[in-house]
């Protein structure tokens, strides 16, 4: 799809199959003078793969807890991942406790506070630089 072709600038949109395409530029001057050219547009199929996340093993601690650090640096992408976010997944009979600490829910590494005995599960979830 081609968007404001009646434009000095205009945009290619929606080019999801791989292929040539060749499109045609043509312009008019006031004097009904014209133009025309042919552009060339190739697209290749997209090689970004979606990121890995990786939460590491289930954890058993001893209470109590101070700060229980949960890492999410074994997550890996064919690029650089751009964004963490762990999520507390709510389950029957979890505790109501614990804190996350400064602010690290959209960091590598999850740090949680004033634990309770009991069961806690996180989700975590990154995306690269692609939004993938």
């Amino acid at each position: 799809m081609i968007e404001k072709a009646d434009q000095a600038v205009t945009k290619l949109l929606h080019l999801t199959v791989e292929g040539v395409y060749v499109v045609k530029v043509e312009v008019t001057d006031a004097s009904n003078q014209k133009s025309a050219a042919e552009l060339t547009v190739t697209v290749h199929p997209d090689t970004n793969l979606p990121p890995v996340a990786n939460a590491g093993p289930d954890l058993r601690v001893d209470w109590p807890v101070e700060i229980l650090s949960v890492s999410g640096l074994a997550s890996s992408d064919d690029g650089e991942i751009v964004k963490w976010n762990w999520q507390r997944v709510e389950e029957v009979n979890m505790p109501a406790a614990g804190r996350e600490v400064n602010r690290s829910r959209s960091q590598p590494v999850l740090l949680l506070s004033r634990l309770v005995p009991g069961k806690y599960a996180y989700k975590l979830t990154v995306s690269d630089v692609q939004g993938k």
